[in-house]
């Protein structure tokens, strides 16, 4: 795979940026925010899991199950794309297959956006 490897979405700034003008696409366990962020060069992954999902540990357990769905999904990402990932709160108890499956059936309704 090597250079295909995305680069994370840190700053509250670029998040807020997400938040406010990207698209939206929803499913029960999650929300994903795309926009196109101007010709950076580089494809941006954030993840967003709020505290009303438990304490830091559960928080975590989330987010990681995330990006690790996120990487073997194999979404090819247009190369000035900014992606944030909301959980929702059916989220917390699922399984990781579950997770997988519901951002799976998210990125496949986002392909048509990324591109």
């Amino acid at each position: 795979m090597g250079e295909s490897k995305t680069a994370s979405l840190k700053s509250k700034r670029d998040f807020e940026k997400v938040y406010a003008q990207g698209r939206a696409i929803k499913n029960d366990l999650l929300v994903m925010l795309i926009l196109k962020n101007g010709g950076t060069g580089q494809s941006r992954v954030g993840y967003s899991v709020s505290r009303k999902l438990g304490g830091a540990v559960e928080r975590n357990r989330i987010r990681r199950r995330l990006k690790e769905a996120f990487r073997l999904s194999g979404l090819e990402l247009n190369k000035s794309t900014d992606i944030v990932f909301i959980a929702r709160r059916k989220i917390k108890g699922k399984s990781y297959h579950e997770i997988e499956k519901a951002l799976r059936r998210l990125t496949r309704r986002a392909e048509d956006l990324i591109k």
